[in-house]
């Protein structure tokens, strides 16, 4: 089967299965070259958030910027906490935990920014292109975030 080089838009569907297909490519680049650290993609992000976040972050904000279930985020905390990346600190008030980056997290997501990788893929557009796509993206992610809370049903499912 020959591959077409042209580029085409036939539908809503193609740019969607293509969206899809960038990210799992991607991801799997990223999730290699994190593996060497013994990390997973959802630990760098919630690493990341920590690392610039000086009084650390609740499950809850935690949640919010990985798009993960509270309960998921909980147990992924554990875990990162037993392996020494991160640790639980009860609030002032006494009424909740934060969790906080430790020294050892700090190295550990310090040494895996090597983005060599997504610098490659990212070459291909311009920071101009770069920073156009980021908006698009924020757009498309804030109206599935609508779509998923308002538990957003098409048409054609309410038979």
């Amino acid at each position: 089967m020959q591959y077409d080089k042209k580029v085409r838009y036939d539908s809503k569907l193609d740019l969607i299965v293509l969206l899809d297909q960038v990210r799992y490519m991607a991801t799997r680049a990223r999730e290699n070259e994190l593996r060497a650290y013994g990390l997973t993609l959802i630990q760098a992000a919630v690493l990341r958030l920590l690392r610039d976040s000086a009084d650390g972050a609740t499950l809850q904000e935690i949640s919010s910027v990985v798009t993960r279930e509270t309960n998921s985020v909980s147990s992924l905390i554990s875990r990162m906490q037993d392996k020494g990346l991160v640790k639980k600190q009860r609030t002032k008030q006494g009424n909740g935990i934060r969790v906080l980056i430790t020294e050892k997290g700090k190295h550990v997501y310090n040494e895996s920014v090597d983005r060599t990788l997504l610098s490659m893929l990212l070459s291909v557009l311009s920071d101009e292109e770069q920073k156009e796509l980021y908006g698009l993206l924020q757009k498309l992610k804030g109206k599935a975030s609508v779509l998923l809370e308002a538990q957003y049903k098409p048409p054609f499912l309410s038979l």
